[in-house]
């Protein structure tokens, strides 16, 4: 049965599943409060890497345009600084990608205004708007990604799956105009936080995210409030000049993409009930970060968003009722997103005594880092060795 679907914003969550159910033979509506050349025109909204499990559903449907274009991500690297340094370069099982999202989401959003059954919507994003919205498209069901404000506001925190309720790091982000190159770049440096170098498709080309991640509270805890992209880079490059000089290297020639290439801020880890009510009794069902949100430095969000919006598309049926629904996420939540949770919540925690033999071993062993680096393509996989001392030191005395 085809359904009148009305998706409440325009991210990774809700454009995939918009464009997955307009596929499918359903009517969707997509809200969102900037019109196509507003994202375009405005700051980035974050910086993610897709591996490529997330990858491939995107390609199933047609939804990947820049592949011929955007750098292709093989190895991932990372370093700990410090009393101990070490480092380490893991091959990726297949290739991941980034692209602005301000070049991906307008793309998207076009595309949902010019299918025959798709139209984009452009407006206030409040609880009595949507509701008022719904009720005028006699929408079947809603579906809501928007995490922030009002909207996420309805839908209660399940606290067993939610360990934090302040965030763990503070963040900084700049694109930075780049050549092509193949490996994403991680260091950790204590006491200080964790830098990122991400390679990615800009609208004016190649180019490099780079991202530090604050130690809540430490020295590197300097970017509250800041938005001004020119003064963001500044401070991140003055900051790796004095305490990160590897990392300084690599990026203190490059130049901003444009002159809107920065976000600060913060993001707290959460997990939501999966269904709640508009004021006029309407269902939503919440999708993406409203339900399952991670930290930045776990990898994830983006690639959980994908496989959720893809799960959430297969399961509709006729029965659009709470119990469900909420099945439904259950279902995603066992496949998928309490792996990805459990796996966010142990790379922003202090390494486990196993998990750094691990790292002392991918010094050494090819293996060891290809399985590190993959740890982030399959979180399911990941925690099979990482929620285990045993089942890691098994996989650590095979190694040749």
């Amino acid at each position: 049965m085809a359904h009148r679907i009305l998706v409440v914003g325009a991210g990774q969550a809700g454009l995939t599943f918009a464009l997955l159910a307009l596929r499918a033979g359903h009517e969707v509506t997509v809200a969102t409060d900037r019109s196509p050349e507003q994202v375009a025109a405005g700051p980035p909204m974050s910086t993610q890497l897709q591996w490529s499990p997330s990858l491939a559903v995107e390609r199933a449907h047609g939804l990947d345009h820049w592949q011929d274009k955007a750098p292709q991500v093989t190895h991932l690297a990372a370093a700990v600084r410090g009393r101990t340094p070490m480092a380490w370069r893991g091959a990726l099982a297949a290739p991941a990608q980034s692209v602005d999202q301000r070049v991906k989401f307008p793309r998207l959003m076009g595309e949902v205004d010019e299918h025959p059954r798709g139209r984009l919507h452009v407006g206030p994003l409040g609880v009595a708007a949507v509701d008022a919205l719904a009720l005028r498209l006699r929408s079947d069901l809603v579906v809501v990604t928007a995490g922030r404000g009002e909207l996420g506001a309805l839908f209660p925190v399940r606290a067993e799956h939610t360990p934090h309720s302040a965030p763990q790091r503070q963040l900084a982000l700049v694109y930075l105009a780049d050549e092509v190159v193949d490996t994403a770049a991680c260091a950790a440096i204590p006491p200080y936080g964790e830098v990122f170098t991400v390679p990615l498709w800009s609208a004016d080309g190649p180019a490099r995210g780079l991202m530090i991640e604050a130690y809540v509270g430490g020295p590197w805890d300097v970017f509250r409030g800041i938005t001004d992209p020119v003064e963001l880079r500044a401070r991140m490059l003055g900051l790796l000049r004095e305490s990160a000089p590897s990392e300084h290297d690599r990026v203190r020639s490059l130049p901003l993409t444009d002159p809107t290439a920065g976000l600060s801020g913060a993001v707290v880890p959460r997990v939501a009930h999966p269904v709640t009510t508009l004021p006029s009794g309407r269902l939503v069902w919440g999708l993406g970060d409203v339900v399952a949100r991670s930290d930045p430095l776990s990898g994830q969000g983006a690639n959980s968003a994908v496989h959720m919006a893809a799960h959430y598309v297969e399961a509709l049926g006729d029965d659009l009722s709470a119990p469900r629904l909420t099945s439904v996420f259950d279902a995603y939540w066992d496949r998928y997103g309490h792996a990805a949770a459990q796996f966010g919540h142990a790379i922003t925690a202090p390494s486990q005594p196993h998990v750094r033999r691990v790292m002392a071993a991918a010094v050494r062993h090819p293996e060891a880092a290809a399985m590190l680096a993959r740890s982030y393509e399959r979180p399911d996989v990941a925690m099979t060795w990482m929620g285990s001392p045993s089942r890691t030191d098994e996989l650590l005395a095979g190694l040749t």
